[in-house]
């Protein structure tokens, strides 16, 4: 029982942080292509090649 209690509290955890994490990159690479000419339009804020 302890441990589906410690795995549910590390999934919760993990996911919360992805999503934090993964909106403010987002953000900033949004950002950044607005405000920087340089900024290489094929970069992607996540994963490479993919988001």
């Amino acid at each position: 029982m302890q441990i589906v209690v410690v795995v549910v509290l590390f999934a919760f955890t993990f996911n919360l942080v992805n999503r934090s994490i993964n909106s403010r990159a987002l953000d900033h690479h949004k950002w950044y292509k607005q405000n920087f000419t340089a900024y290489p339009e094929n970069r992607k804020a996540i994963l490479p090649f993919v988001l």
